[in-house]
């Protein structure tokens, strides 16, 4: 294994049906030709640091096209939806958790 590169020791495994595979950086993931060609990443405008790019989704329903639209939640951004209409807290008591750094 010494004496080859990763690809050559990958194809030499498969063709003796051995079960091996390279491991990639994440790099060398998001610039793979059969990622890039199934649409395996999207890239996607985050409010605080820019475009990002981001997992699609891991399957194709060609009759339901959807990939993710908006960027992951920043840190707190839906403490007011799930503290207050999920779980019914207050508008009082999520000042108060927020003030004790519990949120």
């Amino acid at each position: 294994m010494l004496e080859r590169i990763r690809e050559e020791a990958f194809h030499s495994a498969q063709a003796q049906r051995l079960p091996v595979t390279p491991v990639c950086t994440v790099d060398e993931v998001l610039q793979d030709p059969q990622f890039k060609a199934r649409g395996s990443f999207v890239e996607i405008e985050h409010p605080v640091v820019g475009k990002l790019t981001y997992p699609g989704l891991p399957f194709r329903l060609p009759e339901t096209p959807a990939q993710p639209q908006q960027p992951a939640p920043q840190l707190g951004e839906h403490n007011s939806l799930i503290f207050g209409e999920r779980l019914g807290y207050t508008a009082e008591d999520i000042v108060r958790l927020r003030e004790l750094g519990v949120i």
